[in-house]
Parts: structure tokens; C-alpha cells; sequence
């Protein structure tokens, strides 16, 4: 049986649950596209001593008659009941444990920390993993934002997630002839763009986002006017960065074919400021 050894306090949070998930729903979001029972134990309905049973034991459903346990907790701190840009998302619990008898994992968030036993951490899909079917009606930011929704699509449908290579080569070679891992330094790159995006919304932008005046889409488009990103290495001709630098000194950071990249990260993170508004 799964046992999580952690430090949740009930009272922090507005809701506080788990399911045991054996089933998914593509065509919900939130709690509605996992389908199973609730925890008792894991619950701040429930449970008002979650905080002092520091190990739970998740024994409520029979062992094989579940595929994960999804843990949520939704923070009190900044939640309003009208609330269109969801000022506590950011701070949300999240995160899904798949049995695996005899194998441990942690999960560390914020001031919450998890020990894990009998089970593995599932990974949430980052939104650009997603399919371009969930970019459009019926779906909406409410399905594409919500990782609850987006662990579903990665456990139950994951041919519905796409690479973040997009049909570019594993790696590619120099013309010094260093290979290296397309992958990794995409991925770099989104970072980077998450990063870039978190240092770049000052005070200005907050304001914005909580007064409801934020424009996502003119704030992208102002940073791309802003700022070059082109170095002059032609992807089609299986050529990188050299040198890949991240540093203070304005060194453009990535291709021109490559801005989408750098956009997905910094959507990453305008999705946890802002994320129910349109990209």
C-alpha cells in the first residue's frame, strides 16, 4: 500500500483531497475528469487531525483497483470566491503517486514536503505538451491551465501529448563538430523563457493582473518587439548555440526559429500568474 509521510495542515487550505484514479475523462477538467473514489483520510472535509497523522497509509481502495492517487490542495491565501485570475494558483498542492511496492519517492513544494513508500511521483505534462486540440473550442484555458486536467491527458491518453522536439532531430552537430542534445537545450530554452518572463513582470504588471486589466497577449507581443532573439544558426541546417549563455551580459540567447520556444516558457509562467486568460 502507498503510505505518505507529510506535513499538510488542513487549516491552510480551502479544499484539501485525493482520488484514487482508475479512469479518466477527456472531456472535463478539474476534479471531473478523474474518475474514482475520494480519500477519507486525505480530506480537510474529513480528516481534521491531518496534521497530526503525519503518516497516512492510503488503504482505502483495494490494491490494483486504482492506477494513481491524485493529491490536491487548493491554498486559502489569496483564493476569492470571484477570483477570474486566480490569485493563489500559483501556490496550489499537485501532484500524483502510481503504486510501486518497495520504491520511495519525495516531493518537495513550497513549505509542503512528502515522503513517499510503496510508490512514484507521476510528472504533470507542462501545458505546451499538449496536444493543439486543447488550444480550441470546446476546450479553453480552464482545461488547458488545470494540471490536474493535463496529468489525466499524460496518464490515460498520452498519445495526446506531443514532443517538445516537434520533428527536430535528437541532436544536432556543430560545425566544430560538438554534438549535442536538441532536447536538452530546448528545454533549457523554455526555462529560460519562464525565467526571463518571472524577472520581466515587475510590480506594474501585478497590479494589472489583480486589478483584471492584464493583457497576456500585447505583454508577449511588447517583449518580442523588445528584444532580439537571433544568433544566426540555421536549424534546417542542424546548427546550434555553441555556447548556450544565460549570463548578464545581453547575449541573444536562441534562434529565430526558435522564439516559440522561448514564448512556451514565458507562457509557463504567465499561466501561473494569469491563467485563465487567453493566450
Amino acid at each position: 500500500m502507498i503510505v505518505i509521510h507529510h506535513n499538510f495542515d488542513e487549516t491552510k487550505f480551502k479544499w484539501l483531497w485525493a482520488k484514487y484514479v482508475n479512469a479518466g475523462n477527456i472531456k472535463k477538467h478539474c476534479t471531473a475528469c478523474l474518475i474514482g473514489p475520494y480519500s477519507k483520510k486525505f480530506s480537510g472535509t474529513s480528516n481534521h487531525d491531518l496534521l497530526d497523522q503525519p503518516a497516512l497509509v492510503m488503504d482505502e481502495v483495494s490494491e490494483g483497483q486504482y492506477e494513481a492517487i491524485y493529491f490536491c490542495g487548493v491554498i486559502k491565501k489569496g483564493y476569492l470566491n470571484k477570483n477570474p485570475e486566480k490569485n493563489n494558483y500559483r501556490h496550489n498542492v499537485h501532484f500524483a503517486v502510481r503504486p510501486a511496492d518497495g520504491e520511495t519517492d519525495v516531493w518537495d513544494f513550497e513549505n509542503w514536503h512528502v515522503e513517499i513508500e510503496n510508490g512514484k511521483l507521476e510528472r504533470i505534462p507542462a501545458t505546451y505538451e499538449l496536444s493543439e486540440k486543447f488550444f480550441r473550442p470546446p476546450y479553453n484555458p480552464h482545461y488547458y491551465t488545470c494540471r490536474i486536467f493535463r496529468w489525466m491527458v499524460g496518464h490515460f491518453y498520452p498519445q495526446e501529448l506531443v514532443s517538445v522536439l516537434g520533428g527536430l532531430p535528437e541532436t544536432v552537430v556543430l560545425q566544430n563538430g560538438t554534438e549535442l542534445s536538441m532536447k536538452e537545450k530546448i528545454n533549457e530554452l523554455i526555462d529560460l523563457g519562464y525565467r526571463f518572463a518571472e524577472f520581466t513582470v515587475q510590480d506594474q504588471e501585478l497590479n494589472a493582473i489583480r486589478s483584471g486589466v492584464f493583457n497576456r497577449r500585447k505583454f508577449l507581443e511588447d517583449f518580442f518587439n523588445n528584444y532580439s532573439l537571433s544568433c544566426g544558426y540555421p536549424l534546417g541546417e542542424c546548427y546550434w548555440l555553441e555556447h548556450f549563455n544565460d549570463d548578464d551580459n545581453n547575449t541573444p540567447y536562441t534562434i529565430d526559429v526558435l522564439d516559440d520556444y522561448f514564448k512556451a516558457g514565458m507562457n509557463e509562467y504567465l499561466d501561473m500568474i494569469a491563467p485563465y486568460q487567453e493566450r
